[in-house]
């Protein structure tokens, strides 16, 4: 029997077009509907040009939506397109051969999955040591939304490009949250709003064996505030859920019914929550509390002094706060200085001072912070800075190259990036500025060349 060619173009990016899922339900709950996903997803990791598929006998009315699923459910095949090339027999139309368009070849594939799972490493190994499933949800959740900036230009839709570039649409956001919480055993599936609804992607999960819907797309909206986190479409129920996403029509293939934490007053902090030796935290306004997420209870622990900031216009944005942990200690920002303070001691201290400006914001990703420090104090002309948190914690006077001790290394380190002839970070820049006034200058080279002599102490 004859073959012939069909070209098939799937929906890309945020351009989601569901084929509904009745055209092919049957066929899904098959044995055979298992095996055939299963090859084109072993096809599509090994790069292969052609995936052969004939014994399973299915049209491309089955064809069609399981080559979606395979996008929508497996984060790490991001080099596919959505387009392919179907072969199949003219008199009964079942597809016998899929050939695939790929974004990379296999090499580059390769190098690029490296990359994803090294970057999912830091991320998960982030992440405290022995928290509940609801807490490690809520830090992967609050992870995404505080790290990763919206795609405005529609561009990037999958977690290569995510991790790499920072930003995504919704289809990257979700696809990043499926793959982390995969890698630590807690189950989840993809939530779909087709291109005639909302055009929409996020993800339901499972927490003792009850089922929730989680945005992180819609969690951290635009325009993107710095570190900020908001709580809205965290575990959500799917009433609640769909009247919230302007009472959408999506396909779920579980149902999302217990609606416990809907009214939960942790709901409305805008800033990720800090997982501080077995408790929780988080900053509401200008107070910080510790929070029970299952009993909803709070503990008052300090106020945080915060200011308001405003747009170019003079409207009223938000405030200058961000909020994050990481060790035994929670930090925010005032909007000129960074504060450190330790729940457990009620230790506090200022680990840094804004060298002009404001500070309008700043998250916490493992051992760093990231502030967004703006010379007018507005939004639109900030720069981001890093503070590697191990050498505020542990410091040592003088030691501008980060290796834990003082010696002639850093006389010479300072001095070569003073002259320009050694390009450092922008953390290592606030590291080597020993005396604290905003530049690097001949006096910082001078005085870590005197601290290694002897003649000078760092306070």
């Amino acid at each position: 029997m004859k073959k012939r060619i069909l070209s098939l173009a799937l929906a890309v990016l945020l351009l989601l077009c569901v084929v509904p899922f009745s055209t092919y339900a049957s066929a899904a709950e098959s044995s055979a509907y298992k095996q055939c996903y299963n090859a084109i997803v072993s096809g599509l990791k090994q790069c292969k040009s052609l995936i052969d598929i004939e014994k399973y006998g299915f049209t491309m009315e089955v064809i069609e939506p399981m080559y979606e699923e395979i996008r929508w459910n497996e984060p790490m095949l991001f080099h596919i397109t959505g387009w392919f090339t179907a072969y199949h027999y003219v008199d009964t139309g079942k597809i016998t051969e899929l050939e695939p368009e790929y974004s990379m070849d296999a090499a580059n594939y390769n190098v690029a999955v490296d990359f994803v799972n090294q970057e999912i490493e830091k991320i998960l190994d982030s992440m405290p040591y022995g928290l509940p499933k609801i807490e490690q949800a809520l830090y992967l959740h609050d992870y995404i939304c505080a790290n990763y900036e919206y795609d405005l230009s529609y561009t990037y839709y999958d977690i290569y490009n995510l991790l790499a570039r920072k930003t995504a649409v919704c289809m990257g956001y979700a696809l990043l949250y499926d793959e982390l919480l995969s890698r630590i055993g807690i189950k989840n599936t993809s939530v779909y709003s087709p291109y005639d609804s909302i055009n929409h992607i996020w993800n339901a999960i499972e927490l003792d064996g009850v089922w929730y819907h989680v945005d992180t797309t819609w969690d951290d909206p635009t325009d993107d505030l710095f570190g900020r986190a908001l709580h809205s479409y965290y575990l959500q129920c799917e009433y609640c859920s769909r009247s919230m996403h302007e009472n959408c029509i999506f396909e779920c293939d579980v149902r999302c019914t217990d609606e416990r934490y809907e009214s939960m007053t942790w709901r409305d902090s805008n800033y990720p929550f800090a997982f501080i030796d077995g408790s929780v935290y988080g900053l509401y306004d200008n107070e910080i509390y510790e929070v029970d997420l299952q009993t909803d209870s709070r503990r008052f622990v300090k106020s945080a002094f915060t200011d308001y900031w405003y747009a170019t216009d003079g409207s009223y944005v938000g405030r200058y706060s961000g909020f994050g942990g990481y060790g035994d200690w929670v930090y925010y920002n005032t909007p000129t200085a960074i504060i450190g303070y330790n729940p457990k001691t009620g230790e506090e201290k200022n680990i840094y001072t804004a060298p002009y400006g404001r500070i309008l914001g700043l998250y916490v990703s493992g051992n760093n912070i990231y502030l967004y420090l703006s010379e007018t104090g507005y939004y639109d002309d900030g720069i981001a800075y890093r503070i590697e948190l191990d050498l505020v914690e542990k410091p040592v006077g003088g030691d501008a190259n980060g290796d834990g001790k003082l010696d002639t290394f850093d006389y010479i380190y300072v001095k070569r990036a003073y002259f320009g002839t050694l390009v450092i970070s922008d953390s290592d820049r606030v590291r080597a500025d020993v005396n604290k006034d905003g530049e690097l200058n001949q006096f910082d080279y001078v005085l870590v060349k005197r601290a290694y002599l002897g003649t000078y102490t760092f306070r």
